[in-house]
């Protein structure tokens, strides 16, 4: 193995879980190589494949536990339109449509007293939210297919990690 292909596995991305399972982070393997050889955390879930060095293997981390618990606050999630769109996957939640141009709809319209909240904030097409236009859902005929709510902290980790590796999915609830 040349050294730059080496260099890159050690730059692959490892999910941190707390001592209770919980997601805290994501770190590269060479962390987490560091975290387990000082035991400070353990290998929960391996590549099939392993590190090697002069003298020792070593498998490849994927997910790892801390061995004592982290206290961190939850960050609550930003209420802001890119959010929103993330959130509903940049689905629009009228008619199901993606990869169109979105906007973020007032399920109940401001006139009517509307705030700007999760519970009320959705991404709609340009099109449904032209057609809904300063009505509620029921008035113009057009159901929500989920209803809104706010995210949960694990929010972050879910939509800000590109493509998390299969053995990651249990733990950010993605199955």
């Amino acid at each position: 193995m040349d050294n730059s292909n080496g260099r890159s596995r050690l730059n692959k991305m490892v999910l941190v879980l707390n001592q209770s399972y919980e997601p805290v982070s994501v770190c590269n393997v060479k962390k987490a190589i560091i975290l387990v050889f000082l035991g400070k955390a353990e290998i929960v879930e391996r590549l099939d494949e392993d590190l090697h060095s002069v003298n020792m293997t070593f498998p490849f981390p994927s997910v790892v536990r801390l061995q004592v618990y982290i206290y961190r606050p939850r960050m609550p999630v930003i209420l802001n339109r890119k959010n929103v769109i993330r959130r509903d996957s940049a689905t629009c939640q009228y008619c199901g449509r993606k990869h169109v141009p979105m906007t973020v709809d007032h399920v109940i319209p401001r006139q009517f007293g509307g705030k700007d909240t999760w519970e009320n904030l959705v991404c709609a097409c340009v099109v449904c939210n032209g057609k809904k236009g300063n009505r509620t859902p029921e008035q113009a005929n057009m159901p929500l297919l989920r209803v809104p709510t706010r995210p949960s902290h694990l929010f972050y980790l879910q939509f800000h990690i590109d493509k998390p590796h299969e053995t990651w999915r249990p733990y950010l609830f993605l199955n």
